[in-house]
């Protein structure tokens, strides 16, 4: 900008001297002098809409959001954002949580998170709560009304009505699962914390753990693939495809019987389950589902299901929220295993050095 200004005033020097002796010319530099001026101003008025300081960033759902250009006070309405915040360093940032973190089987461990306001779930949060805390940023789930857990429009909107911006994070449920979504999740929390070299990091490390799974499973013929009935709140509530359960079973090498459905978990009717016949059915593993592995295998409805009859009815290791990218990438070894115990993978071993790369504890029991 110093050098524009320098050749402008030397420009206009020049027309001084140069209208006496040549009109023509000089009334042509000047037209020009004014056009450019009048580009330089539009320049300057644009930069100036963003204030100094600032910066765009967009969330999962693809929302442009205005925040500070460095972030000092953040709330997560999620365990899955403050979890991010922790593997990126900036686990100071945060100054309140969701009431579910507090729960989690992994961050009370490795967070003092006794010390951090609990500020409501991101379906019902405390408003007010927040808004005393004065954050930069919001961090919540957005699934466009068809996931149970996100945080309502009316409350974003007031949130963001208080000058608090809000970011969404979201896998699957609004389209067909896709596994390269926790990768994707890492990489913009890296934009947000300008840490893009962590989240390649973070990244390359879990992709190889993909990769070593889908090397093994892929060997499966198809013939000799397995179906999977995978039970979430509901005994008969089941994984459709908008579900990262869905990436979950083909990528472990099975097929899930609640493939074809476009709902994240539709309710279905038993005799669904019936005709599909499963080989395995994995529950959930969470105090509020309404069944345990004990229902499933004494439910009357069941009894010529396969998976019943060969006693393969399992639960999930407690390990949270399969959207956390690194638990996701255990969840996606331990239903590989369970599906093909003869699969040359230690799910014990390699879950420990997970855990212990990225929470400095070993696998929690349970």
């Amino acid at each position: 900008m110093y050098l524009f200004f320098y050749y402008f005033r030397k420009v206009l020097i020049l027309v001084v001297l140069v209208i006496p002796m040549n009109p023509r010319v000089g009334i042509a530099v000047a037209v020009l002098l004014a056009l450019l001026l009048g580009a330089v101003s539009l320049v300057l008025i644009k930069s100036s809409e963003q204030p100094a300081g600032e910066r765009i960033v967009t969330d999962m759902a693809g929302k442009e959001i205005k925040i500070p250009a460095k972030l000092e006070r953040v709330v997560t309405l999620n365990s899955e954002a403050l979890e991010m915040f922790y593997l990126f360093g900036e686990a100071e940032k945060v100054v309140g949580v969701g009431s579910w973190s507090k729960l989690d089987p992994i961050l009370p461990k490795i967070m003092k998170l006794e010390n951090l306001p609990d500020v409501g779930t991101a379906s019902n949060p405390n408003v007010e709560a927040i808004v005393s805390l004065k954050p930069d940023l919001v961090i919540t789930y957005y699934a466009a009304g068809r996931y149970g857990y996100e945080t309502p429009k009316e409350i974003v909107d007031k949130l963001e009505q208080a000058g608090i911006p809000v970011f969404g994070i979201i896998l699957a449920v609004t389209k067909p699962a896709d596994f390269n979504q926790y990768y994707e999740m890492v990489d913009n929390f890296g934009k947000l914390l300008g840490k893009e070299k962590r989240a390649k990091e973070i990244n390359d490390y879990l992709r190889g753990i993909r990769d070593r799974v889908v090397r093994e499973t892929s060997k499966i013929p198809e013939e000799n693939r397995i179906k999977v009935v995978y039970s979430w709140g509901d005994m008969t509530r089941i994984a459709g495809n908008a579900t990262t359960m869905h990436a979950f079973i083909q990528l472990a090498g099975g097929i899930n019987i609640g493939g074809e459905l476009p709902q994240p978990y539709p309710t279905v009717d038993a005799e669904f389950i019936v005709s599909k016949n499963p080989n395995v059915w994995v529950c959930w593993h969470s105090k509020t589902r309404k069944y345990s592995v004990s229902d499933i295998l004494k439910d009357p409805r069941f009894q010529s299901v396969s998976a019943v009859r060969d006693n393969r009815v399992y639960e999930e290791p407690e390990l949270g929220s399969n959207w956390h990218p690194v638990r996701a990438h255990l969840f996606l070894l331990w239903h590989a295993k369970t599906y093909y115990p003869s699969l040359p993978l230690d799910f014990q071993k390699i879950a420990n050095e997970v855990c212990q790369r990225f929470y400095g504890i070993p696998l929690p029991s349970g």
